[in-house]
């Protein structure tokens, strides 16, 4: 006997294991993931704040240096006399080319300006007139973005100064080399096109600033091609008020380095968290096996048993409460082992009887066979009855799957043995019980050689397997009846379809008898030979729809008869469809006049596309219809029809089913003279 095997812990240990993570480890978890989130969110709002810095430094330094140029304007034109042309201010002061581009005095009637500057707006005409700078910025020059800062000249409203900075004097930043996946932009009236860019800007951020769906946001974050994270930021530099423009935009991006920290800190925080998991099992389990450890082996045993293994036992070292609950459990495993081998054998003997192949004799044979574990030197026996009050066979449990017939004479019966539904004890102390259908008998049990003590015990015991049995019979017998009248119906619908014509009278069960020959050379199964004649029966069942004037007709069909009559390929399967009985052979129907060679109809198919079974019934009819007169020819003799089928073999027709029908022909003579006249296509 096997002793109960188990896990540590079991399920209550499970359980006590889970209430202390989710009491300590779950707990200790969360607190650590909400803390990340809290560093995380303030490591952004730093950062966030921390770029944001950089922009308004940026920004505040560009202020600056447009102050400085405003002012140089001014000095530019100290001592200059005036004048009613452009005059070139950076003749007279060369050193001051790394801040301007350009600087010329001009009319301020001159609404043009110099070459390459920008028109000017009402607005920055207006403050010219009032004596005020104004910056004008032309984002799509020539010559490539510009910025002008145009001012009057001190004491005159006729003349203007005109200078175009330098971008990188303006912004020196944009000419120095930034960070890892640093980038800096500067915008002029939008926020899609920059006038300004530095020279290392990451591959993408001005793809991604183009398609921004709100370019008025401060902030936003965007990925590279390599899935690296950025943060940008914008910052407008407030230039109203001094120089009448809406203001400079400065963009600065940066890698989102907080991200990474982050992952890193949380890959640190998975790792621990694991460690602690995988201790704290290790030491609870160790420590729940030795307290749980016993119960548990009480509960797989239980398990194993409600599972059908009685022959588990439990053992444990305990010599407390739980040692004697195990003596108890096993003390119950043995009886219930004891019992449950006793009405296990009867079960076996009721599920094997009704499992049986429908046959009587199987189902008695199945019956004796699982009797063996409940006889015990008891032999039972069972007796079927021949119908007419006799008994036709026997098998016993003593002489395993006998089938020979057996003297019943040993046997002494008891008078009111058919009379009763009951077990009836004879004279010999043997004691039977016969199993009936209705009013009919079917078959007797019988318990020899039991102790008169034990018999009704032994009988109790297998009256459940004698009812199953008994309804098994019922079921055998059942079949039987239904497979005979389904013969005769299919037989009886035949005979009415080859009534129709005196020249059709007994064609399909011939047709029958024939392929059924073939199919029985050739080696086809049973249900293979089963549904071959079943096809047979019905497979000029459209027949039933082709006129009589077709099919008796004595001179040769012209193309409008001979289309009416293959008609009845098709009728007969439609008639057979809606009867789910007969699917099986619906191919026989569709394709018994196709040919190998694709000559035949309804659908013309060639070589394996027709049904091996129906190709087969294809022989058998064509050599019935050909050895059977026709209205407008006599019948050929059997010689002919075998050279002519020959010739045909593996061209029209299944070359192995043309040499099964010649061999099965010759060697037992079938096909004798007495066909009956038929008519086939």
């Amino acid at each position: 006997m096997r002793a109960a095997r188990v896990g540590a812990g079991g399920e209550l240990g499970r359980r006590l294991l889970g209430l202390i993570v989710v009491a300590t480890w779950l707990p200790l978890v969360l607190l650590s993931w909400i803390s990340l989130r809290v560093y995380e969110s303030r490591l952004k709002l730093e950062a966030t704040d921390r770029l944001t810095g950089r922009a308004k430094s940026a920004g505040f330094a560009i202020f600056e240096r447009l102050e400085s140029l405003r002012s140089d304007l001014a000095a530019a034109v100290a001592g200059v006399a005036p004048s009613d042309r452009f005059v070139d201010l950076l003749t007279t002061r060369p050193s001051w080319n790394d801040r301007f581009e350009s600087l010329v005095l001009t009319a301020a009637e001159d609404a043009s300006g110099p070459p390459g500057s920008p028109e000017l707006g009402p607005g920055a005409r207006a403050r010219l007139r009032d004596g005020l700078a104004a910056l004008a910025v032309d984002e799509v020059g020539l010559m490539g973005p510009s910025l002008w800062l145009v001012s009057p000249r001190s004491g005159s409203r006729s003349e203007l100064v005109w200078g175009r900075a330098r971008l990188d004097w303006v912004w020196p930043e944009l000419a120095v080399e930034a960070g890892d996946g640093e980038g800096w932009l500067l915008f002029a009236s939008d926020r899609r096109r920059p006038i300004a860019t530095s020279p290392d800007l990451p591959a993408g951020l001005l793809a991604h600033v183009e398609a921004l769906a709100d370019p008025a946001g401060s902030e936003f974050e965007w990925r590279d091609a390599s899935s690296r994270t950025f943060s940008a930021r914008f910052w407008t530099v407030p230039l109203g008020f001094e120089f009448g423009h809406p203001g400079l935009t400065v963009l600065v991006s940066e890698p989102y380095r907080v991200g990474e920290s982050v992952a890193e800190i949380r890959r640190s925080l998975f790792l621990l968290a694991l460690g602690s998991l995988l201790l704290m099992a290790l030491v609870g389990i160790r420590r729940l096996r030795s307290d749980l450890g016993p119960l548990e082996k009480l509960a797989e045993g239980a398990r194993l048993m409600a599972a059908g293994n009685f022959s588990a036992r439990v053992e444990v070292g305990n010599r407390d409460e739980v040692g004697r609950l195990a003596g108890a459990f096993n003390q119950m495993a043995n009886e219930l082992e004891r019992r449950f081998h006793e009405v296990e054998g009867t079960r076996n003997i009721a599920a094997s009887a009704l499992a049986a192949i429908p046959s009587r004799d199987e189902v008695a044979r199945v019956f004796v066979d699982h009797a063996v574990p409940l006889a015990s030197g008891v032999e039972v026996v069972v007796a079927l009855a021949d119908g007419s009050g006799g008994i036709r066979k026997t098998f016993s449990t003593s002489r395993q799957a006998q089938s020979e017939v057996e003297d019943l004479s040993r046997f002494v019966l008891p008078t009111d043995l058919r009379t009763s539904d009951r077990w009836v004890t004879g004279g010999d102390g043997s004691a039977w019980r016969s199993l009936k259908r209705g009013g009919e008998t079917l078959a007797m049990v019988g318990l020899l050689g039991a102790k008169s003590g034990e018999r009704d015990a032994r009988a109790a015991l297998l009256n459940g397997a004698c009812d199953q049995l008994a309804l098994a019979f019922a079921h055998v017998r059942l079949i039987e009846e239904l497979d005979q009248a389904n013969w005769g119906a299919l037989t009886a619908l035949a005979r009415a379809v080859d009534a129709k014509s005196a020249w059709t009278h007994g064609h399909s069960v011939r047709v029958a008898e024939i392929a059924t020959a073939i199919a029985t050379e050739t080696g086809h199964t049973e249900l293979s030979i089963r549904r071959i004649r079943r096809g047979c029966l019905v497979h000029d069942l459209g027949k039933i729809g082709v006129p009589n004037a077709v099919l008796d007709k004595r001179t040769a069909l012209d193309d409008a008869e001979i289309s009416i009559l293959r008609s009845h390929v098709e009728k007969g399967a439609r008639i057979l469809e809606p009867i789910a009985g007969l699917a099986e052979v619906l191919p026989i129907v569709w394709q018994h006049h196709e040919r190998i060679d694709g000559s035949g109809y309804p659908k013309g198919l060639r070589g394996g596309e027709i049904d091996p079974e129906a190709a087969l019934v294809a022989v058998a009819d064509v050599f019935e219809a050909l050895t059977a007169a026709r209205p407008y020819r006599a019948a050929w003799d059997f010689d002919r029809v075998e050279r002519y089928l020959g010739s045909q073999a593996g061209v029209q027709f299944d070359a192995v089913a043309v040499d099964a029908l010649i061999e099965t022909s010759a060697r037992y003579g079938y096909w004798s003279d007495d066909l009956e006249p038929t008519l086939i296509l």
